[in-house]
Order: structure tokens, then sequence, then C-alpha cells
């Protein structure tokens, strides 16, 4: 089911990229965990995978849509993976003709199969918030550090919620 929910997702991003002139992009990051509410903490790193198109963009920011896939958990036995799909927003300023400074902040909801596998995931149902910081090279390449926070939300016992730091490199297309 989440599979069949995940390439819906990415099938809708892909459908409205002809629909909306904007940017796109794709980035890869290796996501941290490195705390928790409860007293667990995981220490099994996670491939990050997020698809982010902005529909409208001006001088000073952007808004959008963003696609996050955090797969590749490499856990004992099964692997696992979470998935989302929900608002971003940018501000950004211009340090010199090729370099841009931005600040992205996003939401998502989606789900996982990560319940019984991550101490600090419950349920099926799960909700994201990113803040991130980075620079965009020569319009081209992005280097960006995120902090992501993944939680049920309260829909399932426990909710203590992973909270992970993600460098990612991102390239627009």
């Amino acid at each position: 089911m989440l599979k069949t929910i995940t390439i819906s997702l990415l099938f809708l991003f892909f459908i409205s990229t002809s629909s909306f002139a904007g940017e796109y992009f794709v980035g890869v990051g290796v996501a941290y965990p490195f705390h928790s509410n409860r007293g667990h903490t995981t220490h099994t790193e996670a491939m990050n995978l997020q698809f982010t198109q902005y529909f409208e963009t001006s001088s000073w920011g952007s808004i959008g849509i963003r696609e996050i896939i955090w797969d590749f958990f490499s856990l004992p036995g099964e692997g696992g993976i979470a998935g989302g799909i929900g608002p971003i927003g940018e501000l950004h300023y211009s340090l010199h003709d090729d370099v841009l400074m931005f600040v992205t902040a996003s939401g998502s909801i989606g789900g996982s199969n990560l319940s019984g596998k991550v101490p600090e995931v419950a349920g099926t149902l799960q909700f994201g918030g990113q803040l991130g910081v980075g620079l965009e090279l020569a319009q081209m390449v992005r280097i960006e550090f995120q902090y992501q926070h993944l939680s049920n939300g309260g829909t399932a016992y426990p909710n203590a919620g992973l909270d992970m730091f993600t460098p990612m490199m991102v390239w627009k297309f």
C-alpha cells in the first residue's frame, strides 16, 4: 500500500510539472537521527530523496510543493520507508551574481511502514516539518542543510517523533 501511495505521489508531481511554469529540483541527502522526545534515539541513517516544484517565484522568494521520500532506512531485516507531500516556502537573497542564499520551510502529510521498526515512529499516518538553509551555486546546484521532524501527530501511541539533520545536494532542472 505504501509503495502505491509513493508511486502515486511521484506520478502527481511529474504530471503537475507539465501544467505549471516554475522551477524544479531533485535533492538527495542522508538523514541522521539525533534526538527523540522519549529517550529513544535511532542510530540508523536514512537516504533522503526529495522532489520540489516551485509554482511561483519572485525576486525575494518562492512558493511551491515538495514531495519527500525517506527511503532506504537500513534497519535489521526489512527496510523502512516514509513519504509525504506538502507546501514549501522559500526566501532567498543574492550574495553574488552566481550565489544565492536561501531559507526554506515546509510541512508534509504522508505515510510510513516504520511503526514497530523505529521506536520513535508509531502508526501509518505521519506528519513532517522541515526547515532548511543553503546556497545555490551558478543557478544549477544547491547545498542545503535541513532539520526534519517526523511524527504521527498524536494519531497513534507512542508519539515520540523522529528528529533528523539532513545535508542535501540538490539539482535544478
